[in-house]
């Protein structure tokens, strides 16, 4: 038998490795050619995720004041505009003025995004400023209410004229003893106390007045008028046991009533040209029940109760008050929001986003004012000037200028930083 020796054997294996090493790269090889194809796909979309989740959006912020300075993401722009590509996440941006409130947002950056920062001033005892309304004498100042920037109504409580007051002038806007009166500028409507079948409608820009003769509804207790001055609602034919009224729709231009309901409602008003506010007696504990309804179909679609309401300026948000809180609603969507107060505090519109709260603190007052908008709280104040008296109403404001009648019946203009 021949021996093999180990030379041989070695080069024996070396050939079968080598063999093997070749299969296997025929193996890959003619794998690489039949999938080829499906590599390049997979390669592809995966390259394509890359490109897609690296995606960048625009991001654009703006100030107001335009001198405010913005950091983003912690670093310090120096700028009070920013603008540049970012990819797609969450950011942080503060913005900041020397005498305003700072604001600190969140922003889920999903697509181009644009916004506008609006800062609101610091509310501070030094940027307040007050004055008495001497021409306002005490016994008209408390029944005042607020009817434009430049123009008080009320009545006057000598001979219960319907008066207006503006740059200290008064005039007698309706000469009779007024039952009761309701303005949707810029036309007042007029119930007079001796005669309760007619409606005066009078233009207090023009002065022109219409006489509208409503005897099958006496007494007659409201009215308004629709914001597209088409339509009037009429509260009338009131009972004195039950308290009961009946709504009327009529258009405003030519007499043709619609009865609606008969309800305890004692106040009416209208919201948009499909939404009325609806106010009912007050309760044993003097809460009034706030209703709104679709005067088309008078369906209800909120309703709560509190002692008053209050229309924003562009007619989208009411509140509602009571003595512990008060609601915020908003029209459109009737969502509300509640903020709590004291049974001291009183409140009012300053423009269409900004409400402002003055509390009672027997004697003197404390201030602060929240802007719903930015959701933004400023600091609470006491004015020194007003450290010894106690309001008894606060008419409005217009134009930064708050109006207040304190118990004394003395007329205060108190002018805003905001």
């Amino acid at each position: 038998m021949q021996s093999i020796n180990n030379r041989e054997i070695i080069n024996i294996n070396n050939f079968t490795e080598k063999k093997s090493e070749n299969e296997n790269l025929k193996k890959i090889k003619t794998f690489i050619e039949k999938y080829w194809k499906f590599f390049v796909f997979v390669f592809g979309a995966l390259f394509f995720f890359i490109i897609i989740s690296e995606e960048k959006y625009t991001l654009e912020i703006t100030t107001s004041p335009s001198n405010s300075i913005i950091t983003f993401e912690g670093v310090d722009t120096k700028l009070p505009t920013y603008k540049k590509k970012l990819l797609e996440g969450e950011y942080t941006i503060k913005v900041e003025n020397e005498r305003f409130i700072p604001q600190e947002k969140k922003i889920n950056l999903v697509k181009d995004t644009s916004i506008h920062v609006v800062l609101l001033p610091l509310l501070t005892p030094e940027s307040v400023k007050t004055n008495i309304d001497n021409s306002i004498s005490p016994d008209l100042a408390v029944e005042l209410k607020l009817f434009d920037k430049n123009t008080l109504i009320g009545i006057n409580p000598k001979n219960g004229y319907l008066i207006t007051i503006s740059n200290g002038q008064t005039n007698t806007l309706h000469a009779r003893d007024v039952y009761s009166y309701s303005y949707d500028k810029p036309f007042v409507y007029v119930i007079d106390r001796g005669n309760k079948t007619r409606l005066t409608e009078i233009n207090i820009e023009t002065k022109e007045k219409r006489t509208i003769n409503l005897e099958k509804l006496a007494p007659i207790v409201s009215a308004t008028l629709s914001p597209n001055r088409e339509n009037l609602l009429i509260l009338g034919n009131f009972e004195l046991i039950s308290r009961n009224t009946t709504l009327y729709k009529t258009p405003k231009n030519s007499l043709s009533l619609e009865e609606i309901t008969t309800s305890i409602i004692n106040e009416i008003k209208y919201l948009t040209n499909d939404l009325v506010l609806t106010v009912m007696l007050a309760d044993a504990n003097n809460l009034s029940v706030f209703s709104i309804h679709n005067v088309n179909t008078w369906k209800q679609k909120y309703s709560t109760k509190g002692n008053l309401h209050l229309l924003s300026p562009n007619k989208e948000k009411i509140i509602i008050q009571r003595s512990s809180s008060i609601s915020i609603i908003n029209i459109s969507t009737l969502r509300e929001s509640r903020v709590s107060v004291s049974e001291s505090t009183k409140v009012a519109w300053s423009g269409d986003d900004t409400i402002v709260f003055i509390e009672n603190t027997n004697p003197g007052i404390k201030m602060h004012y929240l802007n719903i908008e930015n959701s933004v709280k400023s600091s609470v104040i006491e004015i020194p000037e007003l450290s010894s008296i106690v309001i008894k109403t606060f008419v409005g404001i217009e134009d930064n200028v708050a109006h207040l009648v304190d118990t004394s019946g003395k007329f205060w203009n108190i002018s805003l930083p905001f």
